[in-house]
Order: structure tokens, then sequence, then C-alpha cells
């Protein structure tokens, strides 16, 4: 077979792709992790690893060796102590994420404020938390944080890490949009706690201990947006283990802001649409929970029950599902975010994943722990595999008839008839049959599998 082609025809790379050339070929011949069979190959491997550089993507070409070190589940960090919902967090950054932080500087009209040169950028720890990941930077002599969403990134401002003898020991270098913060803080400093006071504007109080990603950067996982509120910098004495409380009259904001991958936002004028920008609006004024890249959420699904009519709106967007309806704890609507993947269909009776309950008000106010025995219901709501288009729930022994929708990997289920107690509602037994859009039944069982 004789296949031919045509190169493209011969053009000058600009200087700074040269430059990120070069540092990719030296990282991957100086780097002791690297280690293909010979010297020939890890010239071929890395060579290999600017191919794609060369027309300006990312690097994608990586040995087997970095593609191990970077999902080694030994490098794992544990579970948040602040209920954040970091998932894959890795001891060692992502050198993509580097390049994606270094390629933004470059863009900004701030560039001449950071290294040129790609091989000075260094990066610390990489902590993900569902669609945001923050890294801690090392600049040659210079520190900063870096926090990635799926369309942007922002960085803090180069500073000089804080010296052992600096009498300031936390300074914060940036917080954004997404209420994740960066902090400079300084060797030997123990335990360093990010407040949020809301209750100015109705909302809460709440605080977080920022992670440690290296060179003297520690990271705050992103909550909420936080304009509007006063932000504390707490650091523990390590012999009283009280805290020396500093308030931050004004946030230091990302120095840069760069839109690098943008998406189309999810509607907003329909019902649901305008729905679902309320209730972000609401968590971020009043609360500081994790709820990251909320533009991209796509309403699904709406519904009005009971009477009053209480509505509720499901939202989705890849992995992330959001629903948003009456909370009986707060006495408001609250929305609240799960970017639990449903399981694999071939596992079976795990095709559908329970979110929340429709809880009815009946107009006695906020419902406290140990008040719930006679609270009503109305139904549920979920996710399902993509292929499922349709839906069948029963509870055994139960004559309460559901009427249920299924649309973008989101369901309602809702009582027929009027709201039930609570001890009616015997949601542990409910099964389920899942059709595809042929009508063909793909998957049954219970919800909830024993």
């Amino acid at each position: 077979m004789d296949d031919k082609f045509e190169l493209p025809p011969r053009r000058e790379l600009p200087e700074d792709i040269k430059d990120r050339m070069r540092a990719t070929v030296r990282m991957r011949m100086d780097d002791p992790e690297f280690e293909p069979h010979g010297r020939g190959r890890r010239f071929l491997a890395a060579a290999a690893a600017i191919m794609v550089v060369a027309v300006g993507a990312a690097v994608v070409v990586q040995s087997a060796q970095d593609e191990g070190a970077a999902n080694d589940p030994s490098t794992t960090t544990s579970p948040s102590q602040t209920g954040g919902f970091q998932a894959g967090n890795q001891a060692t950054a992502d050198r993509a994420l580097v390049d994606r932080c270094w390629r933004a500087a470059m863009l900004s009209p701030q560039a001449e404020r950071y290294p040129k040169r790609r091989e000075e950028w260094m990066g610390g720890r990489q902590m993900t938390w569902g669609g945001v990941k923050q890294v801690g930077l090392r600049l040659g002599q210079q520190i900063a944080g870096c926090e990635l969403s799926e369309t942007t990134v922002w960085l803090s401002d180069p500073q000089t890490p804080l010296s052992p003898d600096d009498p300031t020991e936390v300074k914060m270098m940036m917080m954004t949009p997404n209420g994740g913060s960066a902090l400079n803080v300084r060797a030997g400093v123990g335990k360093v706690v990010v407040g949020v006071d809301q209750t100015a504007r109705g909302g809460v109080k709440a605080s977080l201990e920022p992670y440690d990603l290296f060179y003297g950067v520690r990271s705050g996982e992103p909550r909420q947006l936080p304009g509007g509120a006063r932000i504390h910098v707490g650091v523990e004495d390590l012999e009283t283990r009280k805290f020396r409380d500093v308030l931050y009259e004004q946030v230091p904001a990302p120095m840069v802001t760069v839109v690098d991958q943008p998406q189309p936002p999810g509607e907003r004028t329909s019902q649901a649409g305008k729905m679902l920008a309320e209730c972000i609006t609401r968590e971020r004024t009043k609360y500081f929970e994790p709820m990251v890249d909320a533009e991209l959420l796509v309403p699904t699904l709406y519904t009005e029950y009971a009477q009053p009519r209480q509505p509720m709106v499901l939202a989705r967007h890849k992995d992330v599902m959001a629903y948003c309806g009456w909370d009986l704890q707060t006495g408001s609507n609250r929305m609240f975010t799960s970017n639990d993947r449903v399981s694999m269909p071939e596992i079976p009776g795990l095709l559908v994943s329970h979110q929340t309950v429709l809880y009815v008000d009946r107009g006695v106010g906020p419902v406290r722990d140990g008040d719930g025995k006679d609270v009503l219901v109305a139904g549920f709501v979920g996710r399902v595999m993509d292929k499922v288009t349709a839906l069948e729930f029963s509870l055994p022994d139960k004559k309460l008839p559901l009427r249920t929708t299924v649309k973008n990997g989101t369901f309602i289920a809702q009582l027929t008839g009027p709201p039930v107690r609570s001890p009616e509602f015997d949601l542990i037994a409910a099964t389920y049959v899942a059709k595809d859009a042929t009508g063909k039944v793909i998957g049954s069982g219970r919800m909830f599998p024993r």
C-alpha cells in the first residue's frame, strides 16, 4: 500500500512555544521518575511529548511511569475534614495543569509579572474538588496559587515566600469567585483556618482549614462566591491552642483571570432556568457550601407539588447534578450538588441513584432533628444512567402510584395522589424497571440494594 501525505508549509515557531518545547524535553530528560529502557528511548519519548506543543496544543504524550505517578492511589490525601468533595488529589501536580496556568499568565495583561520561561514554573501539590483544581506553584524565587475550572484559570500575584523570621505568619494571596483561597504561609506555622462570615446579609458563619500545596502555599477548597462577606484568617498558637484572627477588609482578588476554555452557560430564561438562577444566587449569598461551575448547569426537570405549590428544579452538567427545592431544616429553598457517578449498567440494581425526597411544608416552621416522624412526602428525585429514558417505580405493599419523568440523566418520581406521612413512604423497599429509548427493559431491581 502506498500512502502519501503532504506536510504543511514550514513556519517559524514563536519564541514562547520554542521555550516550552525545550522545557518539556529538559523535564523529561532530567526527571528521575522517567525511566524508559535506555537513553535513546528516553530522548525519543521526551521528543514525542512535544509534538503536540508544536501546533499550540497541550502535551498529551506521556510515559506510562508519568501516568502511574499521577494516578497512584498512594499519593491521595485523606478526605477533607471540612466537608469538601475532593476526588483523586495528588501529591504532585499534573504538568498539564501547570502548563495551563503558565499559558494563562502569558496571555494576560499582567504577563510581565510572571517568569516567561516555562521551566521556571514548578508545580507543587494538586487538589481536586469536583470540576475545580488548585495547584501550588514555585516561580523561580517566588510562589503563587493557581485555581482552574473547566473554563477559567485564576492566578494569584507572585509573592516571595515568607521567611522563617518574618513577623507575618500568613498572607492571603487571593480568593477566587469560586470561594477558593490561596495563602502564603510561613514555614513552621501550625493550623490555619479561613473563616467566612455572611451574617450581615442573612447568611451563616463557616470556616475551613486550607491544605498544604507545598512551597509555603496553602489552599482552601472552593465553596461559594464570598462577595460582601467578611473574610477572616486565623492562626493557631501552638502553646495556647487559641487562634489569632486577622480580618481582611478587602480580600485580594486574582491577579490573572483568563477564560481559556469557554463553554456555553446553561439557559436561565425558562421557569426552571429562572428558579435555578435564584437558587444559585441564594446559595452564594447566604451559605458556604461546595458549588462550582454553577453557570454551566443546565436545567433538566421542574415540578410543583403540595399545596401551596412548592417548586423543585433539577439541573445537570456532565457528572454534576444539582437540585433546588424546599428545605425543611432552614424553611427556605436550598440548592445542593452531587458529583457522584451513577454506577455502570452491568452492575445489577445500580442503574438508579437517589438524591432527595420531595418534602412538604405544613407551615409549622423548620423541622429540627428528632421532629420528622410526621413529615409529609410527595415523591423523590435522583439520577439515572444516560441510556435510561423511562422508569417505573413501585413501593411494595403500598398503594402509592408514582408518576416518573426522566430527562438528561435525571428523574422526578411524584405521587399522583396527596402527600403521605413519611412512615408510609417506604423508599428503602422501592423497586424500579428501567427502559431505553426503544422501550427495552435494560435493568430492574431495588433502588437501595441490600
